[in-house]
């Protein structure tokens, strides 16, 4: 599709773990390709869900006490594909969604890479949901960056939600803190996974926590969903704002987000969609 013209979105493609012998014997490291198809690094599966009760808790489950999730690598395993992600310049995402899970990336992290490496190639954490203070401090410590879904919010963090079920309501409580993992100077980059696909829920979702002390700023959110987003692929030079020499992809919304109150940023329609200046979609 980029070679016949026919990508209306730019795509920063995260392979699959059994594809690094291969990535390995043909020395691509992150970042090869251009603006509409880059190469991005490993996903890696660390843990499962809260959902189906995968994801890897330090305690026990509320609604399963028997269980504490999975983890999906062994410590061995998962330090030895960061050695060799490291060695080849690959960025390595990892999906850790709860706290033994994120503990346990962080711990091989410490181990196996210097701080500078961490963020020489912006190895992260997505979801980094369950994030305890003390995790907060190690991710801060290492310059871990993290990509988180505010999407999540409103379909399973309301109270009585899937969170309170799985958890119990004060474990929940620290499930996706954005404003403490803010004012700890982590960068995180927010996205939308697929519930729903659509940043503009998200930065409403943000805004709207159930949890007052958890809201972040209009402000705050957009800048997530954009240049810092951008930062998480080392295209923040090329794109996630508006400025003269970078790649003229944006929106016309219906409304102004930085004039609403929080609770109508839902009512925002998308008028059109510009990616490197042309226009591939109207709703007009």
């Amino acid at each position: 599709m980029r070679q016949k013209g026919q990508l209306t979105v730019r795509v920063y493609a995260n392979l699959e773990t059994k594809l690094l012998d291969q990535l390995a014997g043909l020395g691509l490291p992150s970042g090869l390709g251009d603006e509409y198809f880059r190469l991005g690094g490993l996903k890696v599966f660390i843990d499962g869900s809260l959902g189906a009760q995968t994801a890897a808790v330090s305690k026990p489950y509320a609604d399963k006490p028997d269980s504490h999730g999975l983890l999906l690598f062994t410590e061995a395993d998962y330090q030895f594909l960061l050695e060799t992600a490291n060695a080849l310049g690959l960025q390595v995402s990892t999906h850790a969604i709860g706290d033994r899970g994120i503990d346990l990336v962080l711990r091989i992290q410490e181990k196996t890479s210097k701080a500078d490496e961490v963020q020489k190639l912006r190895h992260n954490i997505i979801h980094a949901e369950l994030l305890t203070p003390p995790l907060i401090e190690r991710v801060k410590q290492l310059g871990m960056l993290l990509l988180q879904q505010p999407n999540f919010v409103h379909r399973w963090g309301l109270p009585g939600g899937m969170y309170d079920m799985r958890l119990g309501p004060e474990r929940a409580q620290q499930m996706n803190n954005f404003r403490r993992i803010l004012d700890a100077g982590i960068k995180v980059a927010f996205g939308s996974d697929c519930m729903p696909m659509d940043p503009i829920y998200g930065i409403y979702s943000a805004t709207t926590h159930p949890n007052p002390a958890i809201q972040i700023t209009i402000e705050e959110a957009l800048r997530l969903y954009t240049i810092d987003a951008a930062y998480a692929s080392f295209e923040e030079n090329i794109k996630g704002s508006l400025a003269v020499g970078k790649l003229a992809d944006f929106i016309v919304l219906s409304d102004n987000p930085l004039q609403l109150n929080p609770e109508e940023l839902k009512n925002i329609k998308v008028l059109e969609t510009y990616v490197g200046g042309q226009r591939v979609y109207s709703s007009l």
